[in-house]
């Protein structure tokens, strides 16, 4: 079960950097000179840095359960605020990851 858990959490890791990855790649491709993607970059940097920790928390599921899970119940909510309804997906597979590693902690 610690494996389902680990490998959740590397897919919310992947899914959170893809999502970031197509933000920036929206805020350039839409920036003109009237107006900039620079909201789109920022949300899409912030996203791939929250994706390096979401895969952190990841490396950390079978050796501290506890701590992954707050790793990964943190990304999950930052990256909502951040991305709204474009993260949810990734959102979803990060706190199931964290609910199977922290269900399958040793006492």
């Amino acid at each position: 079960m610690r494996e389902i858990g680990r490998v959740a959490g590397i897919l919310g890791a992947a899914l959170t950097f893809f999502v970031g990855a197509i933000s920036i790649v929206l805020g350039v491709e839409s920036s003109s000179p009237d107006q900039s993607g620079g909201s789109l970059i920022v949300r899409g940097a912030i996203l791939i840095g929250l994706s390096a920790v979401a895969g952190f928390g990841a490396s950390l599921l079978t050796r501290r359960p506890q701590q992954a899970a707050v790793y990964l119940i943190g990304v999950a909510i930052l990256g909502s605020i951040v991305a709204f309804r474009s993260f949810w997906i990734a959102a979803v597979v990060l706190l199931v990851a964290a609910f199977v590693s922290y269900s399958n902690r040793k006492s």
